[in-house]
């Protein structure tokens, strides 16, 4: 399977993960939270939930088809999503 390879982890690994990692991007899990608590303008606190990450995910990343699950977005996705 073709495709950008690309991870999204916690601050913690960021480090370890730019060395050492084959992925071709590394995002921050926090700010990957950020941006999707913005997109769907959660209350103050209210941190969003993983179908509101991955929504914003596929959106920053103009992802071809979302489907209830993910399932089908993983597939059909110029990017090749994996969790480390």
């Amino acid at each position: 399977m073709g495709g950008k390879r690309v991870a999204v982890i916690h601050a913690m690994e960021y480090g370890r993960m730019l060395k050492e990692s084959a992925f071709d991007e590394i995002l921050l899990l926090n700010e990957v939270r950020d941006g999707a608590a913005k997109r769907f303008n959660l209350s103050n606190g209210k941190e969003p939930g993983l179908h509101e990450m991955v929504m914003h995910l596929a959106e920053t990343y103009r992802m071809v088809h979302v489907a209830p699950g993910g399932c089908e977005l993983l597939s059909r996705a110029p990017y090749k999503w994996e969790i480390p």
